[in-house]
């Protein structure tokens, strides 16, 4: 039973990393886009 408890400890932990490098990338990228385009906004 350990051993099975374990694998979906493991599991959850990866699901858990895979979302917030998720959502870390999307505001990652949502923030360069919105300053760049002030920036741009600006200029003009």
């Amino acid at each position: 039973m350990t051993k099975r408890k374990g694998y979906r400890e493991w599991r959850w932990q990866a699901l858990w990393w895979h979302h917030f490098f998720l959502l870390w990338s999307t505001i990652d990228g949502q923030t360069r886009y919105s300053i760049t385009e002030e920036l741009n906004r600006d200029l003009w």
